[in-house]
């Protein structure tokens, strides 16, 4: 039955199989690799990832409408996908979703290149080759409809039960990352949609001169890994020099980005943490005192906080063509550059977040070389494939170019009016109770860093402020200070802020 079956569609199903293996694999081609185990694993990823794209195309061809109205779209999709990780190393995401489809030509066709160009002349080519195999031979798909479709499903569902299991390893890989992104950009738009309760609508701003306050979110930065608190190692010897001062008894409420960013940005707490979604932040009260609102972002917005961060008067995403599924050096670096250019302008009272990709997993691509100064580091993406001390050394080497990216911010404004709060999101987990990364419930992934400095000019003018965050910065507050501590450094009076919640008050 198999050699009926199977007889006229075998070298279409052929073409189709090396089809997918070849989009599949640009999902792998950069990981690194540090045993057989790992090489096993991966394959075994790779090949589960392959069959299930190969599944999607044998359903598609089954039936000569669907092929014709269906194939060529997915195909085409697929292939772009596949080609941005091959060629530009760049990942589908939601954000570059949103500059495509919001931007104008101008900017896009900076993306647009001789490749592009061949690209489409290929995909061109083997649909045609599709269509022609798929038509000529009258024979195929043509008996036992019903064994085709079960086939296919056998083939789809191991991927699916995957992706189930393994918090989302197939959708945030090509080609599927199509599919992800445009879940993502969907997201964003419903949410932006909704009209949030404005709050402070009292607001005014008592502060005269220009004013520069920046706020710069960490990414899995956990307290107890700065030298600045007492760590063993010389993580922060950057930031010891700047006379920084730290809060190293700051809780975050979340232990995963989407949930802390937007509680940590409104007046959320552990007692109405509903306030997330239903309320502005405190870039729109901002806004509304004539503060010029800056958001940079390394780190592609989630759909939970993305309208906040572009409630601001100017918003630049850099990190658009990353995901954390990116094998790419991707570190703050890019930050420093873009600090530089809005420095230069400072003719009014601003307020800059500066968004970090921090130490996000995998630790490796997070700093350069040049600052791997403990060793030995993981040499493989796959936790278990990497010694305990491994994991760890690399954290402590992402921890120590984030007190050089945040050092040379401060070098860029310390002679204005300026103050530096860092807060990071969460913590990580780093072998505690054999767990590793965040996004579970642990009570290390609550310890988060903070610290702030103040320029001289700043401490001159608010020696109160710089007083009170001497006496405060032992004491126990969570991530809900954020809020109303950038009101109070803003010089903002409005009934939303609490002072008591402020580490900048009595």
């Amino acid at each position: 039955m198999l050699n009926t079956l199977f007889k006229s569609n075998i070298t279409y199903l052929i073409l189709q199989l090396l089809l997918a293996i070849l989009i599949v694999l640009s999902n792998y081609i950069r990981i690194p690799i540090s045993s057989y185990y790992d090489g096993f694993a991966y394959f075994a990823h790779f090949s589960i990832i392959t069959v299930n794209l190969f599944g999607i195309f044998y359903m598609l061809s089954i039936n000569k409408y669907m092929f014709m109205t269906l194939y060529p779209i997915v195909l085409i999709l697929a292939i772009i996908s596949a080609f941005e990780l091959y060629v530009n190393n760049i990942t589908i995401t939601g954000a570059l979703l949103d500059v495509v489809l919001n931007t104008k030509w101008e900017v896009i066709r900076e993306y647009v290149s001789l490749e592009h160009l061949v690209l489409s002349i290929s995909s061109l080519i083997v649909i045609i080759v599709m269509y022609l195999f798929r038509f000529y031979n009258k024979q195929i798909f043509k008996t036992n409809w019903a064994v085709h479709i079960l086939i296919a499903l056998i083939l789809i569902i191991p991927a699916i039960f995957m992706n189930y299991y393994r918090a989302h390893t197939v959708i945030n890989r090509a080609p599927y990352t199509i599919i992800n992104s445009c879940q993502e950009y969907y997201n964003v738009y419903l949410l932006n949609k909704k009209k949030k309760k404005a709050i402070g609508l009292d607001a005014k701003c008592i502060n005269k001169d220009s004013l520069l306050v920046i706020l710069v979110l960490g990414e899995a930065v956990r307290s107890d890994h700065l030298q600045l608190n007492g760590y063993d190692r010389k993580t922060t010897p950057y930031l010891i020099k700047d006379n920084v001062i730290s809060l190293p008894n700051i809780k975050s409420l979340y232990t995963y980005t989407a949930a802390s960013i937007p509680q940590m940005l409104t007046r959320s707490d552990s007692l109405s943490l509903s306030r997330s979604y239903t309320e502005e932040s405190f870039v729109s009260i901002l806004n509304r005192c004539d503060y010029k609102t800056v958001w940079i972002a390394n780190q592609t917005p989630d759909y939970t906080y993305d309208r906040f961060a572009k409630k601001s008067n100017l918003y630049k995403n850099i990190s658009q063509k990353y995901s954390t599924y990116s094998d790419a050096q991707w570190t703050d670096a890019s930050l420093i550059d873009a600090m530089k250019e809005l420095s230069s302008n400072l003719s009014q009272s601003q307020f800059i977040c500066l968004h970090s990709i921090g130490s996000h997993w995998y630790y490796n691509y997070r700093y350069p070389k040049s600052f791997e100064k403990f060793v030995p580091t993981t040499r493989s993406r796959s936790i278990s494939q990497n010694t305990n001390q491994e994991l760890i050394n690399a954290y402590d080497n992402s921890i120590l170019f984030m007190d050089h990216f945040v050092h040379n911010i401060i070098s860029i404004i310390k002679n204005k009016n300026a103050i530096l709060i860092y807060l990071s999101d969460h913590g990580e987990l780093l072998g505690e109770d054999g767990k590793w990364l965040h996004a579970v419930e642990h009570d290390v992934l609550h310890d988060v860093a903070c610290f702030v400095w103040m320029s001289e000019k700043y401490k001159r003018e608010n020696q109160d402020k710089y007083r009170n965050l001497l006496n405060n910065r032992l004491k126990n507050y969570t991530t809900s200070l954020l809020f109303h501590t950038i009101l109070d450094a803003c010089e903002i009076q409005t009934n939303v802020l609490q002072k008591e919640v402020s580490i900048l008050s009595p």
